[in-house]
């Protein structure tokens, strides 16, 4: 059974992202699972690189599979190139190693965040950008991508730690001025304080019976 290495491109928007799911067949995994399985005539197992989630795009993403099959690499590729739909990309198709595996083989990949930072309409690109209009703290983001870049993971969660902290301190504050005190009410009551999560899960857009 010969072992494939195979590399896609995908415009990710009206996809559930690449894993295959069981609620759903719109996803990238499942999606070629089920065409290698009919073109090969035989259950196809494919392992993505890494896994993207919904509406993410992908220019070089790497899967790998098994099959044993008479047809070349290049009669798989025109078959997978002629039944994808168009936003999904077969680009290479080689037989690899026996030990090779798409995630396991792996050895880096490149992430691209593109924020579009202009009022004026990209309609052509708005798929593929961010839209967020006005300042952003950029040295704050370099900080980030610098702590990233350096493995510093640790320093970037203490960071993000702090942020939270001290939104959620915000948080309190802007609850405890805009929200009138009943009138007769012990702030350290269990329903004073039972309102005051509520008003907080609402500012964080949680549920407001999570716990």
């Amino acid at each position: 059974m010969a072992n494939y290495r195979l590399t896609l491109c995908y415009d990710g928007t009206r996809w559930k992202g690449w894993q295959k799911q069981g609620n759903t067949d719109n996803t990238i995994q499942g999606k070629l699972e089920t065409l290698l399985s009919r073109l090969l005539d035989q259950p196809v197992e494919v392992n993505g690189s890494g896994r993207t989630d919904a509406g993410t795009h992908a220019k070089g993403q790497v899967a790998s599979f098994r099959a044993k099959t008479h047809l070349t690499t290049d009669e798989i590729l025109a078959g997978l190139r002629q039944y994808l739909p168009a936003d999904i990309g077969a680009i290479d198709l080689e037989e690899a190693e026996p030990r090779f595996h798409a995630r396991l083989s792996c050895t880096g990949k490149t992430y691209v965040y593109r924020i579009w930072r202009s009022e004026m309409p990209n309609v052509f690109e708005r798929n593929y950008l961010y839209f967020c209009p006005g300042d952003l703290n950029v040295d704050a983001m370099r900080q980030a991508a610098e702590a990233l870049a350096d493995g510093d993971t640790n320093a970037l969660f203490d960071i993000m730690a702090r942020r939270d902290m001290a939104y959620e301190k915000a948080l309190r504050a802007k609850i405890l001025a805009e929200t009138p005190k009943p009138p007769a009410s012990d702030p350290n009551s269990e329903e004073a304080k039972r309102k005051d999560k509520e008003n907080l899960r609402r500012l964080f857009g949680l549920p407001s019976n999570s716990k």
